[in-house]
């Protein structure tokens, strides 16, 4: 008789499994919400990297950084002449829609000269949208201007999640292209490299040669 109510206290096959399969569900859910932090900051920690390997390219490195990501996620850029551009950098085309794009690497705000460039540019190469990038932000009267005029704005945490996006199928970061893109310098017209150099009084980038004073070429960052 003892034996028998013992017998019955124990669990059937069917119980055991299920508590078996509840155990291993509940450690995959401990081990998925334990990581997933973990994750996050490592992700965050690559977006941090990149926005700090912007701020060391000149404007030339950042607008072709840009169309190379463009590129490298099935986006038609044409870059646009150094000179006469028109207001913008390059044009992008995905799904039929053309896009006219001015990058604008710079310490201070962007103010509503790009703006106007930007809506000159969209108007002559008769483009559907029109965009703003920086690594910086926007004047308040640029983004008033740019509201009026269908602009689409990407300030510094815009980029941001542009290049966590495009980066996750890029295989170059930031910092490799800025490496990359030394390996071919602007030519000055005497056959010497030119460099990015800033102007004490304007506080505008150009480009200079590395002989001045020998030679005083310069070329102008649009």
């Amino acid at each position: 008789m003892v034996r028998t109510n013992i017998l019955l206290k124990l669990p059937n096959t069917w119980n055991v499994l299920f508590i078996v399969f509840a155990v291993i569900v509940m450690i995959g859910v401990c081990y998925h919400v334990a990581s997933y932090p973990s994750k996050n900051k490592n992700k965050r920690k690559f977006v941090k990297s990149g926005i700090k390997d912007i701020g060391y390219m000149d404007d030339f490195q950042f607008e072709q950084y840009l169309a190379y990501m463009f590129r490298a996620n099935d986006y038609k850029v044409q870059v646009t002449p150094e000179r006469k551009d028109f207001g913008a950098d390059f044009i992008i085309k995905k799904s039929g829609a053309k896009i006219v794009v001015q990058a604008k690497r710079q310490k201070a705000k962007v103010g509503i000269k790009a703006i106007q460039e930007i809506v000159a540019a969209k108007n002559h190469y008769k483009a559907e949208e029109s965009w703003v990038i920086t690594n910086n932000f926007y004047t308040k009267g640029a983004r008033e201007l740019a509201e009026s005029n269908d602009v689409k704005l990407l300030d510094r945490y815009k980029l941001i999640e542009l290049m966590t996006a495009l980066n996750l199928l890029v295989s170059m970061t930031a910092s490799e292209f800025k490496q990359k893109g030394k390996a071919k310098p602007i030519q000055c017209v005497c056959g010497a490299e030119m460099v990015s150099k800033k102007n004490r009084h304007s506080g505008r980038s150009f480009y200079g040669c590395t002989t001045y004073p020998k030679c005083s070429h310069t070329k102008s960052i649009l």
